[in-house]
């Protein structure tokens, strides 16, 4: 066999379809099925809605935010279940939009509501929560 012939063997061009080393075996490409055992929950840590705590009715708190960094504050209470009001009116300009970022971030995880009260004045409450603004701006003085 010349060289020429070997290589157009090699690729499969050649009049000699020898195919000594490629064997079909169904067997070994045969899927295994999957077993249920193999398919357990993991817990990656995370907290689901059934673990956190809400009260059955809401407590109204409010939380007058001087510095971003108390947003934990706010973060924390509503993660109780609390219904939040946030005075955001004595932030600087930068932190107050960091500030009603941070609040709809945590709306949107906790599947909250978020309301703008007044200027400076924003409520989050928690999913579930029935949320009359009025009634909060009467409870807490504005108007």
């Amino acid at each position: 066999m010349s060289a020429v012939n070997s290589i157009k063997n090699f690729f499969g061009l050649g009049d000699e379809h020898v195919v000594a080393d490629y064997i079909e075996d169904d067997e070994y490409y045969r899927e295994e099925p999957v077993h249920s055992d193999y398919l357990s929950e993991r817990d990656y840590g995370h907290r689901y809605e059934s673990e956190r705590r809400i009260t059955a009715r809401p407590r109204l708190e409010t939380i007058a935010l001087t510095h971003y960094r108390e947003a934990r504050r706010v973060g924390e209470s509503f993660r109780e279940g609390n219904i939040v009001v946030m005075d955001i009116t004595r932030l600087e300009r930068q932190d107050m939009t960091r500030m009603v970022d941070f609040a709809a971030g945590l709306k949107f995880a906790l599947e909250g509501q978020l309301e703008k009260l007044a200027k400076g004045f924003f409520v989050l409450a928690p999913k579930g929560a029935v949320l009359d603004t009025e009634e909060i701006k009467a409870r807490i003085g504005i108007a």
